[in-house]
């Protein structure tokens, strides 16, 4: 069996008032990808927020890059996940 090579990763996260379970999301996905041998580190975090109630704050950490796309309206989950798709072409997503 020859050797993977090391492919860069993007995962888009689609929140709409979801404070509370985004981190336990967040924590999962780092959890996750740092027992993945063939994912480039950092891998790249797209938070598409859908206008909540209160934007959702992100800690820095070495193990992601994170970005967070504020919309000012509801664009759905279809158009949130495409607009997070517009910040990382050419990655491998999630």
């Amino acid at each position: 069996m020859g050797s993977m090579s090391s492919r860069s990763l993007a995962v888009v996260v689609v929140s709409y008032n979801s404070d509370d379970v985004l981190s336990g999301c967040i924590a999962a996905l780092d959890v996750a990808v740092a027992a993945a041998s063939t994912i480039q580190k950092p891998y790249d975090l797209v938070i598409v927020d859908n206008n909540s109630r209160s934007r959702p704050s992100v800690a820095e950490d070495s193990r992601r890059t994170t970005r967070l796309v504020a919309e000012d309206e509801n664009l759905g989950f279809p158009r949130g996940v495409n607009r997070g798709l517009e910040e990382v072409p050419g990655a491998d997503l999630v």
